[in-house]
């Protein structure tokens, strides 16, 4: 069942990135929900199952955003696969780390995109003006973080009523 959840989770923050992003930009930032969701996902659990569905949801956003398809798909497989690692030590999953861990994931996520994008594009020039935007997007996804982290853990609370609830049911039944 926790499947279910993150798939849920993954499902919800294309939606919000679809909706917030659409009609709110914070500072004209579009804020990428996908990622923080499937990275805390990945933080919390370091399940390989999150890496493949992160991937997924990278070609989505590739496909939403109408770029250039794999380059999301690539960036969010290789930044999830390095948060997997690195989570597994460092990370507290509380909320004054998921920041810090949030902001350094993002910057790597954004760096390989630019990275990819300019294999596939040789016109795009190396410019420190490009990275700009990826430390204030970084900085904002940040920001964001520890609400994204409540709401995941208020899902978990109640994902895990409701899984009670129907073995109760259940058992009632038999």
């Amino acid at each position: 069942m926790k499947y279910l959840f993150w798939m849920t989770v993954g499902l919800c923050s294309i939606w919000i990135s679809l909706i917030v992003n659409t009609y709110f930009q914070f500072f004209g930032i579009k804020i990428n929900f996908i990622f923080i969701g499937m990275l805390l996902l990945l933080l919390r659990w370091a399940d390989p199952f999150l890496l493949f569905l992160g991937s997924f949801l990278g070609l989505v956003q590739d496909v939403l955003s109408h770029s250039m398809l794999g380059v999301y798909g690539l960036s969010f497989f290789l930044s999830f696969l390095v948060a997997k690692r690195v989570g597994e030590f460092l990370y507290g999953s509380n909320f004054f780390s998921t920041p810090v861990f949030v902001f350094l994931f993002s910057c790597l996520e954004g760096s390989l995109s630019f990275f990819i994008f300019k294999l596939l594009s040789p016109q795009i020039t190396w410019n420190m003006l490009f990275f700009q935007p990826i430390l204030g997007i970084a900085l904002v996804q940040a920001m964001v973080s520890p609400l994204i982290l409540w709401a995941i853990q208020k899902g978990e609370l109640s994902f895990r009523l409701t899984l009670q609830a129907e073995n109760i049911n259940q058992l009632r039944n038999y």
